[in-house]
């Protein structure tokens, strides 16, 4: 059975919200947290928390320890998945508040679907089972468990469970990843191109392959214009 640990990032007070982690085998994430303990370690951290590092040593410091951990992910051969919505673009479409009441939620639905994908489409490992384990930081269990269920029909997803980052160490690592591609959606426009700022952090932190589902006004209209497209029989 494949395992996916899942983490949030927020943009405070508004911009992105983002939900991401990676998705391994048994055998994949015994050797990520055996090297992970040992990072710990060797950079004196009772846990890893991306946005507390430029606090707890500086921004050098941090990026280089950033760095050290997200190259245990592509070392393992992670998948990466996230998913990530703009938060204007949720609050300017009055159904997403009626269905989902949160952006994050919004989140969470896109993610369990962009991950039921990637275990039907991904030719890295196995097609599922996979048992997801996501961070409690929000409290509405049981509506993301909701969620959840309805993807479980098929029998790819068959499992949620919640936990925190200190008593489940592979949510750290879920953390870094969330962090990572929050702060990309909310600095960078990934339609346009390569931003000066993408660094190996960044391209460490996405995972060896990653499979991604992003909302916002720019993607809509890039949608809709393809869509446009399609209509006129123009395929390019």
């Amino acid at each position: 059975m494949l395992r996916a640990y899942f983490d949030a990032s927020m943009t405070k007070p508004s911009g992105v919200t983002a939900i991401a982690g990676y998705v391994a085998s048994a055998d994949q994430w015994l050797e990520v947290e055996k090297k992970w303990t040992a990072a710990l370690a060797y950079w004196e951290l009772d846990d890893f928390h991306l946005c507390e590092l430029p606090h707890v040593m500086g921004h050098t410091k941090a990026d280089l320890c950033a760095l050290n951990f997200a190259r245990i992910v592509v070392d393992a051969k992670l998948t990466g998945v996230s998913a990530g919505i703009e938060d204007a673009f949720w609050a300017s479409r009055p159904l997403y508040a009626e269905a989902y009441g949160t952006p994050y939620h919004s989140c969470a639905h896109m993610l369990f679907d962009t991950l039921s994908q990637e275990v039907s489409l991904s030719v890295v490992h196995p097609p599922g089972p996979v048992a997801v384990v996501m961070d409690d930081d929000v409290p509405t269990h049981d509506f993301v468990q909701a969620l959840f269920d309805r993807f479980k029909e098929d029998g790819k997803l068959v499992a949620l469970t919640f936990s925190n980052r200190r008593a489940t160490r592979l949510l750290q690592v879920a953390d870094l990843a969330a962090g990572v591609m929050r702060r990309d959606w909310f600095e960078n426009d990934f339609f346009g191109a390569m931003p000066k700022t993408y660094t190996l952090l960044r391209a460490f932190a996405r995972g060896t392959n990653h499979r991604a589902s992003f909302l916002s006004f720019e993607s809509a209209r890039i949608a809709d214009q393809a869509r446009e497209r399609l209509n006129r029989g123009d395929p390019s």
